[in-house]
């Protein structure tokens, strides 16, 4: 009980880890100490420090945030403690993931190209395991819209972009109107289950696309299963463009942007670095691959 209730008040002071509340988390710290004996000191010191540098962004904010706690620190045993948890490096990051430094630089792809979303901050993700039946992830995109992370839902606030190809097989549109239904049909199929509550959809031939057969949309649904929440509801509000490879038929290509909030958080205007990114989108005559 005493380990869990350590817990607990260290995360709850990285919650507190901004600007203004760094004598607050100390005081959480040091509470948890009280609760779980002086035998735990150093777990919880450890646990609290390595909660802060999980949070930081960088070398230069670890030093930061370490050099902020430490001088709110009491003299002593405290003071030693967090000074050794603070020059442990940081966590390794995944190598997979990495910034995008050239927003002129294209994406390329067999079959297509894109631009990244024109903004700063944009970091390439490694896409998940994946149902093939649905398609595959080529590539995805994803960035904070908040200046400070917090592990706090209602404070959540994230940017993701990505690309998909799917595999339709022998599925052929004789007209744009078609393939409109088609595209209609699958997304209320994707929404099925209790996970997801629509909000409002549209979708929309799109006659300026980069192929013949292009479809643009818009939706904004209602996210209940967010892995790590539990309880939570969030918004997840989605523009995208979805073609028909000009050259292979059988093979869509989907490319959208969107933000995900706890519900009664506002939008924020992602046009300006989503949208260049949908109109990007460049069609070889190389097959897809899945």
């Amino acid at each position: 009980m005493a380990g869990r209730e350590s817990t607990g008040a260290a995360k709850e002071a990285f919650d507190r880890l901004d600007g203004t509340q760094w004598e607050g988390a100390y005081r959480l710290i040091r509470r948890a100490n009280a609760t779980s004996g002086r035998n735990s000191l150093t777990a919880n010191v450890s646990l609290s420090a390595g909660l802060l540098l999980e949070g930081a962004g960088g070398d230069g904010e670890v030093r930061a945030r370490c050099g902020a706690l430490l001088r709110v620190a009491a003299a002593g045993t405290l003071v030693a403690l967090l000074a050794a948890a603070c020059a442990t490096p940081a966590p390794p990051r995944d190598p997979r993931v990495r910034p995008v430094e050239n927003l002129a630089e294209r994406l390329v792809f067999q079959g297509f190209s894109v631009l990244p979303p024109q903004g700063r901050g944009w970091l390439m993700i490694p896409a998940g395991v994946e149902d093939p039946r649905r398609g595959r992830t080529v590539v995805s995109l994803g960035k904070s819209l908040r200046e400070r992370r917090s592990a706090r839902p209602e404070e959540l606030h994230t940017a993701g972009a990505r690309v998909l190809v799917l595999d339709v097989q022998d599925t052929r549109f004789d007209s744009p109107e078609a393939y409109l239904r088609f595209v209609e049909d699958e997304a209320k199929r994707g929404l099925a289950g209790r996970r997801f509550r629509q909000i409002e959809t549209r979708y929309a031939i799109e006659p300026e696309g980069p192929a013949p057969l292009c479809v643009r949309y818009e939706t904004v649904v209602e996210d209940s299963q967010v892995p790590g929440f539990p309880g939570a509801v969030f918004v997840l509000a989605a523009r995208g463009l979805r073609c028909v490879h000009p050259h292979w038929p059988r093979y869509l290509v989907d490319v959208s942007y969107s933000q995900r909030m706890h519900r009664g958080q506002p939008l924020v205007p992602l046009e300006p670095e989503g949208e260049p990114f949908l109109r990007s989108l460049r069609f070889t005559a190389d097959q897809p691959s899945l």
